[in-house]
């Protein structure tokens, strides 16, 4: 039964999502709230007296007399002195740039541009909806799988476990051991090297492909993949774009991306792999191809039922490192469509499709 299940059902993009503030293109990044003096307005300080036009003496401060409490002796009593006149030479602190907050929450920055880079800020289970593997002599494997993913400013770990629901077909009474192993070599994890939010701005000055992106499209500069028996780590550079940040506003998200986006010459060097596919490599180089389509798709689970998905947008991902095979040896799925709901700024489904290798379409859905 082999390749019942193929290589990695998933990669969630993501609303596993990792930043930490984010900049307008061409302009510096903005790291966080506490450092964004390079990027606000300040308010000019007063100008000091100059030796040309001395600064006016200060008059004594007058001696307050108080008004004697009944019961005392009647005699006056000299107040506190009065408070010195304020440096006006001092400088004010910055005043907060409306255009900086109004692209923080534009890149949904607000709430987690504070986060310590180890400060988890994102996890959630997702469930696939039930679904077949290609029949193998005549057996037909239903299956599930769920995916958790938990996120911190520096990386973003995806865990997928698959399971064998049934088997169906004249041989599933012996094709139940081996269904089992094909699902297992498909459960594993995932761990993306992410770059940060704030530095996102910065790839346009190195490689044209990433100019004008200030925070639409997230990116990695590593992958670490354990599934089943393969373990595989790769480098990218440039950075590997990883997801359509569902956090982002539906006017950045376009603006940034429009109908359709191109990021070429992507190398894929191979730090270490015991992948068979990939013993004899060194390094591939690909592209990743974001293409606006259809927000609505209708997913007809293995057991007849159907799931209407009615997203207000939707961006097919594909992946393409010298072919579907190597891509997905590499840890990459070749086709993926993330469906937004822009006014909550969320991830309503996610569909990953390995059937150019021989394995599933499957489609999750967010709680």
């Amino acid at each position: 039964m082999k390749h019942l299940i193929t290589k990695q059902l998933v990669r969630v993009a993501a609303a596993c999502v990792v930043f930490t503030g984010c900049s307008e293109p061409g302009k510096s990044p903005v790291p966080s709230k506490s450092s964004l003096s390079s990027d606000v307005k300040t308010a000019p300080a007063a100008a000091a007296p100059t030796a040309e036009a001395p600064a006016p003496a200060a008059e004594p401060a007058p001696v307050a007399v108080a008004e004697a409490d009944s019961g005392t002796s009647g005699a006056a009593t000299a107040a506190d002195p009065a408070p010195a006149p304020q440096d006006m030479t001092a400088e004010k602190p910055p005043a907060e740039d409306p255009a900086v907050t109004q692209l923080i929450n534009d890149c949904g920055g607000a709430k987690i541009i504070k986060a310590a880079p180890t400060e988890t800020i994102f996890s959630e289970n997702m469930k696939a909806i039930g679904f077949t593997a290609p029949p193998q002599f005549g057996v037909t494997a239903h299956l599930g799988a769920s995916l958790s993913i938990s996120a911190t400013p520096s990386k973003t770990t995806e865990e997928v476990k698959v399971d064998v629901k049934s088997l169906d077909g004249f041989f599933a009474l012996f094709g139940v051991g081996e269904a089992k192993d094909e699902a297992a070599k498909n459960s594993g994890t995932m761990t993306y090297t992410s770059v940060a939010f704030n530095a996102l701005p910065q790839l346009g000055d190195h490689n044209p492909d990433w100019r004008g992106i200030a925070c639409s499209v997230l990116a990695s500069t590593g992958l670490d993949s354990h599934m089943g028996k393969n373990t595989t780590t790769v480098t990218f550079d440039p950075p590997l774009p990883t997801s359509v940040q569902p956090a982002a506003a539906q006017s950045r998200i376009e603006t940034e991306i429009g109908d359709k986006k191109v990021f070429s010459n992507i190398k894929a060097s191979i730090v270490k792999t015991n992948h068979p596919l990939l013993k004899n490599l060194t390094s591939v180089t690909g592209t990743v191809t974001i293409t606006k389509v259809s927000p609505k798709v209708t997913v007809k689970e293995d057991n007849g039922t159907v799931h209407n998905i009615s997203a207000e947008s939707a961006y097919l991902m594909t992946f393409d490192f010298k072919s579907p095979a190597i891509t997905n040896a590499l840890g990459m799925i070749p086709s993926v469509t993330l469906y937004l709901k822009n006014s909550t700024r969320t991830m309503v489904a996610n569909t990953a499709d390995t059937s150019a290798v021989g394995g599933a379409k499957v489609t999750f859905l967010a709680p």
